[in-house]
Parts: C-alpha cells; sequence; structure tokens
C-alpha cells in the first residue's frame, strides 16, 4: 500500500494531473481485458501486464494516457486491420465509460477532459511496420486520435532500423519510404517518437523533422548504461527539437525496483535537457517488469515523493507530470 502523501505531493499530484505517453493496454484489450472494470496483476511483482484500467487511472488522479497501437515485428495478418480493431476496442470503452474517457480531440484536448472530471486518451502506433509500406491509413487514424508514431518497433521496417531487432542489416538510417513518413505525419500533426530508433535512424528524424520530436518511452544511460538508453548527446538533441522524454519504468531499462530509480531518470533529464524535456513514459502493460512501488496508477504518488525527495523542484515536478507532454500535444 502507498504512504499516505505528505501535502506538498499530494497538492502537486492534484494540480498536474499525470499524463503517461505510452501504456500497451490495447493489446490486452485484444484478449478480453476489460478497461473500465479494476484489476489485479496475475502474476508477483505485477510482472508483465495488468498494470492499467479505467478505476486505477482515476483514484491514482491521472488526467490523460497514450494508448500504444502494437502490431506483431514478423508479418502475421492484416497489421493495418488490426490497428483498426485496437482503434475500436478503446473507442467502445470510452462509448461505455459514462464520460469518464474521453478522446483527447485537438488543441486544449487534454485541458477539456480534465475540465469535465475525465480521463483523456489519444494513441501512439509503436512502429511504421503497421502501414505495411503505405501512407494513406494515416489520415484516418489521425482523425481518430493519433497523435504520434514510433518510426521503428522491434524489426526493421520499410523506413528505417531499430536500436536493435528482428532482420538487423547495417544501419542505413532512414529510407526514402521513412523521409516520406516524417513529412507526411508532419503534415497531418502526427509527432514522430524515436523511442526504439537506432542511432543513425534517429538522427535523420532529428534532421528532417521541423517539428518537435519525442522519445516516449526510454531511459537515461548516464544512470543506468544499457543498449536501449539515450546517452546525453541525444538527451540535449531532443530536447532542442521542442520534444519531450518519457521515462519507461521497466527495471530492465532502469537499472533498479524502486520509483526513486525513475526518478533519478528523469532528475537526469532534467538536469541535462531542461524542465521541459522530462515526462512520463510507463510502458505499463508492455510486457515489462515494474518497480515493486510503482506498479499501477494508484501508486504514482511514490515517485512524487521521490523527486521531492531529490529536492526536485517543484516547478519542475508539474512540468514532467503534465505540462510538458500539454505543450508537445494541447
Amino acid at each position: 500500500m502507498e504512504r499516505d502523501l505528505p501535502a506538498d505531493a499530494a497538492e502537486l499530484l492534484a494540480g498536474h494531473p499525470p499524463i503517461d505517453l505510452h501504456a500497451d493496454t490495447p493489446s490486452l484489450m485484444r484478449l478480453g481485458y476489460d478497461f473500465l472494470r479494476r484489476h489485479r496483476p496475475w502474476l508477483p511483482g505485477a510482472a508483465l501486464g495488468w498494470h492499467l484500467d479505467l478505476p486505477r487511472l482515476r483514484q491514482g488522479g491521472f488526467g490523460g494516457v497514450f494508448f500504444g497501437l502494437v502490431t506483431a515485428p514478423v508479418r502475421l495478418g492484416d497489421r493495418v486491420a488490426s490497428v483498426e480493431r485496437q482503434l475500436g476496442l478503446v473507442e467502445r470503452a470510452a462509448a461505455a465509460s459514462g464520460g469518464r474517457l474521453e478522446r483527447a480531440d485537438g488543441a486544449g484536448g487534454f485541458a477539456a477532459a480534465a475540465g469535465r472530471g475525465a480521463v483523456a486518451y489519444a494513441f501512439g502506433l509503436e512502429g511504421a511496420h503497421a502501414l505495411e509500406g503505405r501512407l494513406d491509413p494515416l489520415e484516418g487514424w489521425a482523425r481518430r486520435g493519433l497523435r504520434y508514431l514510433t518510426v521503428t518497433h522491434f524489426s526493421r521496417n520499410a523506413a528505417g532500423t531499430p536500436r536493435v531487432g528482428l532482420g538487423m542489416r547495417p544501419d542505413d538510417g532512414l529510407t526514402g519510404f521513412g523521409r516520406a513518413l516524417v513529412a507526411a505525419c508532419e503534415d497531418l500533426g502526427i509527432t514522430l517518437d524515436v523511442a526504439h530508433a537506432s542511432v543513425r535512424t534517429r538522427a535523420d528524424v532529428l534532421a528532417q523533422a521541423r517539428r518537435p520530436v519525442i522519445a516516449s518511452h526510454a531511459g537515461v544511460a548516464a544512470v543506468h548504461p544499457m543498449w536501449r538508453n539515450l546517452d546525453d548527446d541525444a538527451i540535449r538533441a531532443l530536447a532542442r527539437t521542442g520534444g519531450v522524454v518519457g521515462v519507461i519504468y521497466g527495471t530492465q531499462f532502469l537499472g533498479g525496483r524502486t520509483a526513486d530509480v525513475v526518478a533519478a531518470h528523469l532528475e537526469h533529464l532534467w538536469r541535462v535537457g531542461g524542465e521541459d524535456l522530462p515526462a512520463l513514459g510507463s510502458d505499463w502493460d508492455g510486457l515489462i517488469l515494474v518497480p515493486r512501488d510503482l506498479r499501477d496508477p494508484t501508486q504514482i504518488g511514490n515517485l512524487v515523493r521521490a523527486l521531492l525527495d531529490r529536492r526536485v523542484p517543484a516547478r519542475v515536478i508539474g512540468k514532467l507530470l503534465r505540462e510538458n507532454v500539454r505543450r508537445v500535444f494541447d
């Protein structure tokens, strides 16, 4: 159980209802998971999933969540249809929620939902492989709430190369299709996400993009050196675009099993990239092992307490909980 929050932590959460940049819950919903009902993780330590549902988001005081749309990294069936199904599952949950879950539409969408006491949602497409080499699905998905696109996921695709993954060949960066994809996304107002991108693919996106670029769920190499975490040069490059970096809660990326380790990654982002850069990018329900005191949204106060214990200013905490994401997407 989370301990009672000190007044300053409770005030920060009440004034800045958190927005999570990345949760893979639609993948569970395809298996019959009822997002509107409270769940308990079925594995010890909340391993691998069952982290997120609407009752726990509301109990934790969350204002919004970006749902990752995940499809198979190798071709298995119609991936465009899989995205359409996930969109529909979330839309049906929102319609059945009695106004407690609503799409964050347009400028000010997250703020408007918060004003109505609802949790707002939007989508991120995890990997351009889901497009099957096409650009035409993007416009319809953008109308349904697609707000960012992760250029690569676990496998090389028609747009570029992941940091490591299936079907690896020399890292050639963005392909011709990848460059067309960046342009199409920016025309549609879809933000580019380089969370899984290789070094060269990320550099090519950053060189071409004219809007903020994000890393929706990542760790910091200076806190825990590992293959997918961002080094300080990458952090500064993303900050220069006006983007954000959401810190992932997977313990393999964090290098520890407590909310304080998440706070250490967030603190480093602030100190290296500035106070407009850090954000929350849990990857809840993304088949990860999570900190023992940050197993679901009801425990977000433990992270706020850890940030305050590290003497991170309240202004910066408010930004990383909510305002930095709102700046990019609202």
